[in-house]
């Protein structure tokens, strides 16, 4: 058994991954702040980006692991069953364990809580895009 396990979030923009992930008490590694760090702003998720997003999150997740960290927690949406088998097939290579944790907030909820978000106008109708993409977790 792994002696190091990833956390990996599964849920709709606005789902309170980030409120959960805080939860736990472990370091978290978030691809929206490795995104505001990259460009100094909260951005609509542009696929160019997650090449490098997902370098980051790389080290940043070993390191952790690296400093001593048992359980380190990936913020993101992947809300794709790809993304969450790239990050599961990631962990195998390094011998990590994982855990998907879905928050699984109804649609309309995570749209009415955009709706506070500076520049909502693309999140919205993307929220409502990614809930019809969303691969069931298995």
């Amino acid at each position: 058994m792994p002696s190091k396990t990833l956390c990996i979030m599964v849920g709709l923009p606005r789902s309170g991954k980030s409120t959960t992930a805080k939860q736990t008490g472990f370091p978290i590694v978030s691809v929206d702040a490795i995104q505001y760090a990259m460009c100094g702003k909260h951005m609509k998720p542009l696929y160019e980006f997650h090449e490098m997003s997902d370098t980051y999150a790389k080290y940043m997740i070993k390191s952790l692991f690296l400093a001593g960290h048992d359980d380190v927690v990936y913020d993101a949406c992947n809300h794709l069953e790809s993304r969450r088998d790239y990050w599961a097939n990631w962990c195998n290579e390094h011998a990590y364990g994982y855990v998907f944790t879905l928050v699984d907030t109804p649609m309309e909820v995570c749209q009415d809580r955009a709706k506070g978000f500076k520049n909502a106008d693309w999140l919205i109708p993307r929220i409502e895009e990614m809930a019809f993409e969303f691969d069931e977790v298995k």
